[in-house]
């Protein structure tokens, strides 16, 4: 899902502070698309971390 936000500090956070596993609140605004093959977007008004992830995902080795 494209998601996009006016908030230059939840841009900040889901990108560079959240990791997998960790449990949010999201609110915003979700548009549904016009066509059943394009996506819906999700306009994210504010974001709460509400429990991060037991073991941090720094780097997996392959």
């Amino acid at each position: 899902m494209a998601c996009t936000s006016g908030d230059p500090r939840i841009t900040h956070e889901l990108l560079a502070g959240i990791q997998p596993g960790d449990r949010l609140r999201v609110t915003g605004t979700l548009v549904q698309p016009p066509a059943p093959v394009e996506r819906a977007r999700l306009t994210v008004d504010a974001l709460e971390v509400l429990d991060t992830a037991l073991i941090p995902a720094i780097g997996i080795p392959g």
